[in-house]
């Protein structure tokens, strides 16, 4: 079933200490910051920074996060529980 780009919602106040593996071989993403207002502008940040990026947005801001390039064997086997993210956080 097509559904769309893979997507991650990250709760506001979160601290990732690595990247979902789904983000670690792209080049970059697109962080959607979901202010209290509503969704704000869309932010690009490069695979180099990704990290610290999510981590600065996460201290004011729900995201949601979209690769930009995912290698089709990550799209094979990827099935993010919340067990596996309880890990990442």
């Amino acid at each position: 079933m097509a559904a769309g780009p893979i997507s991650l919602v990250l709760v506001k106040g979160q601290r990732l200490w690595r990247l979902p593996p789904f983000l670690q071989d792209c080049k970059g993403a697109t962080v959607w910051l979901w202010s209290g207002a509503g969704k704000g502008s869309p932010v690009t940040a490069e695979a180099d920074h990704l990290l610290w990026t999510l981590n600065v947005h996460l201290s004011s801001s729900a995201l949601i996060v979209q690769p930009q390039h995912t290698p089709v064997k990550v799209r094979a086997h990827m099935c993010l529980t919340s067990s596996s993210l309880i890990n990442l956080v």
